[in-house]
């Protein structure tokens, strides 16, 4: 059965003056290898306040599918196995 988790944490603070908020967060899916989705992400975001009601806001991800790795390394060793 498909589930989802996600866990996130964030902290505010002043750059020059402007409201900001840093935040990082893990996100995870298991047995929804169909929908395309990472197995793993993890996410580092910067926003600042620019002007009021704007927000200029930076962000990271890294995502992390082992059981597409897995498939990969496996067919891999398939095609180098048929090579002559």
């Amino acid at each position: 059965e498909p589930s989802a988790w996600n866990i996130e944490a964030g902290c505010n603070f002043s750059i020059g003056g402007m409201e900001s908020t840093l935040a990082i967060g893990y996100q995870g899916i298991a047995e929804a290898l169909g929908l395309g989705l990472p197995e793993r992400r993890v996410i580092a975001a910067l926003s600042i306040g620019v002007y009021e009601n704007t927000t200029l806001a930076f962000e990271y991800a890294h995502d992390t599918d082992r059981q597409s790795m897995r498939m990969a390394r496996e067919l891999l060793a398939l095609t180098s196995m048929q090579i002559p």
